[in-house]
């Protein structure tokens, strides 16, 4: 019986000793894959222009050999301008999209293909769409500027910029100004003249829409069209992830706190605009806080109420 239970025992043992060694031998067996994805001349690039896609299968960057600029793409020089942009890669890696210079004019290239030419590109450059089937960009011809998307131009006015497409890639939302004044323009229809305007944000089902607004030194959150209360200043616009709540920063009388859904959070001296409101789940979020010396790691579930403060933990030496 005993020897039967050690034999066993020494079985198990060999079969154990035998199943570490093959993952062993199947660990060390992995090898490394490589695929070549272009070439770099390396006497000609600008090593700040270098950009690689989303999903890291291309590669692009600015080159410029006897004053003259141009863009390769996956190894592929492109053709030579004057001056040329920042490297725009789709979402999808797809496509690729540059603003360049010539003979006093401006256009977007993509994919290679020139682009109507203008007076001026705006400096945000070309923004695809989420789905990557879809350019955007603001152009300017003579002392006014406008949009243009999917190559049809927009309206002119004084300034425009901002562009942003909806998560869904059917909407187009983005602030210009005439006149002194500022708004918003969403789907193409112009929104309430303000002294200043920031950038449009989508909620994640395309549905809603919202933006930071000034008017008369203060400062507001305007929700489908809705102006919030008013404060000394508003920062870190979010929708939920479930787009049911609209979340952000505002300051009055020396304080900061978060509001959610027009109802004011607890007051501290400061907020970090740097690491904004992170959503955990649709109903929990988290930002960081600071009173005195003490800086807070500020959790608010069910978005009601603050369910925890880590106080001095949280404290950087």
């Amino acid at each position: 019986m005993l020897k039967g239970i050690i034999t066993s025992l020494v079985t198990i043992f060999l079969c154990g000793a035998g199943m570490m060694l093959l993952a062993q031998d199947q660990s060390l067996e992995r090898t490394p894959s490589e695929k070549l994805i272009g070439q770099v001349d390396f006497s000609s690039w600008v090593p700040d222009s270098f950009k690689v896609s989303p999903d890291s299968k291309r590669v692009a960057y600015a080159a410029n050999k006897e004053g003259k600029w141009s863009v390769v793409v996956d190894g592929k020089e492109g053709k030579p301008y004057e001056g040329t942009g920042p490297v725009v890669f789709s979402p999808d890696g797809t496509h690729v999209a540059y603003a360049v210079g010539a003979a006093d004019k401006q256009f977007i290239v993509v994919d290679g293909k020139e682009g109507k030419p203008y007076e001026g590109i705006g400096t945000g450059n070309a923004v695809f769409s989420p789905d990557s089937t879809r350019v955007a960009y603001t152009a300017g011809r003579g002392a006014k500027w406008f949009a243009v998307v999917d190559g049809k131009e927009g309206k002119e006015y004084d300034a425009a910029g901002s562009l942003v497409f909806s998560p869904d890639s059917t909407r187009v939302a983005y602030a210009a100004k005439t006149g002194g004044k500022s708004f918003a323009i969403i789907d193409g229809k112009e929104g309430k003249e303000y002294d200043g305007v920031g950038p449009a944000v989508f909620s994640p089902d395309s549905r809603r829409l919202a933006y930071r607004a000034g008017l008369n030194k203060r400062q507001f959150v305007v929700v489908d069209g809705k102006e919030m209360e008013q404060y000394d200043g508003t920062a870190a616009l979010v929708f939920s992830p479930d787009s049911k709540s609209v979340v952000y920063m505002a300051g009055k009388d020396s304080k900061w706190f978060v509001v959610i859904d027009s109802k004011e959070g607890k007051a501290y001296d400061q907020l970090f605009l740097q690491t904004g409101i992170v959503f955990d789940y649709p109903e929990s979020l988290h930002f960081l806080s600071v009173t005195g010396n003490n800086l807070y790691l500020v959790e608010i579930v069910n978005s009601k109420k603050p369910s925890q403060e880590c106080g001095e933990v949280c404290r950087g030496s």
